[in-house]
C-alpha cells in the first residue's frame, strides 16, 4: 500500500478484495488500475503494464522444509524441480527482470 500511495497519491481506490481475479476483472473492464504480479498481468492482452516512477516491490520466495525430510528422495526433488523452474522463470517473476542468484 505504501508503494501505490507513493506513486499515485491522489488515487482512490475502488475495489477492495482478497481475490486476485477480482482485480484482473476490474483493470481488463476498464473499471480500475491493478497493481498485478507481473507473471499474471503480462500473460493478458487486454492489460498494458507502465513502468512507474518508483521500483516494484516484491517479496523473495521461501520454503521450508524440516531438517528430517530434506533429504527424503521425493522432497529432494521436488525442491530441486521448485529451484530450476524459479530461477527459469525469473525475468518473469521479479520486477524489471532482475533475477537474484
Amino acid at each position: 500500500m505504501e508503494w501505490l500511495k507513493a506513486i499515485a497519491p491522489k488515487a482512490r481506490s475502488v475495489l477492495q478484495t482478497n481475490g486476485m481475479q477480482s482485480h484482473i476483472a476490474s483493470a481488463e473492464a476498464g473499471e480500475a488500475m491493478a497493481a498485478l504480479p507481473r507473471v499474471l498481468g503480462d500473460r493478458r492482452s487486454g492489460l498494458v503494464r507502465f513502468e512507474p516512477p518508483l521500483a516494484e516491490p516484491f517479496q523473495a520466495v521461501k520454503l521450508g522444509v524440516h531438517a528430517d525430510m530434506r533429504d527424503t528422495p521425493r522432497i529432494r526433488a521436488l525442491i530441486d524441480f521448485l529451484v530450476l523452474e524459479l530461477k527459469a522463470q525469473s525475468n518473469a517473476l521479479h520486477p524489471a527482470g532482475f533475477a537474484r542468484n
